[in-house]
């Protein structure tokens, strides 16, 4: 499925989740009707949930192997928000690195 639209949840997995378990919880998402966006990091991967978000709620995303925490979205801007993703930014314009200091 094509990740259209804005994440509605976090599903921030433990350190060390395997790429199994994120991958399950992809997969489970997918059944749902739900699509997700695979944000690997540092400390953790975070998942964002893109779906309805009456139908997020029902299921029972705690409860899968490898999940730390889920955490609804509230505020504006998701994607570019440290909620989705804790380390810094960093771009490359004109051979310079941009960003983390």
């Amino acid at each position: 499925m094509a990740v259209t639209g804005a994440p509605e949840l976090l599903i921030v997995m433990g350190s060390s989740a395997t790429q199994d378990q994120v991958d399950e919880v992809v997969a489970r998402l997918d059944e749902a009707g739900c699509s997700a966006l695979v944000t690997p990091g540092r400390e953790a991967t975070v998942i964002g949930a893109i779906g309805e978000r009456e139908l997020l709620a029902t299921l029972p995303l705690e409860g899968f192997a490898g999940v730390e925490q889920v955490l609804p979205i509230l505020k504006p801007y998701k994607l570019v928000s440290r909620e989705l993703s804790p380390d810094p930014t960093v771009i490359e314009a004109r051979g310079r690195r941009i960003g983390d200091g």
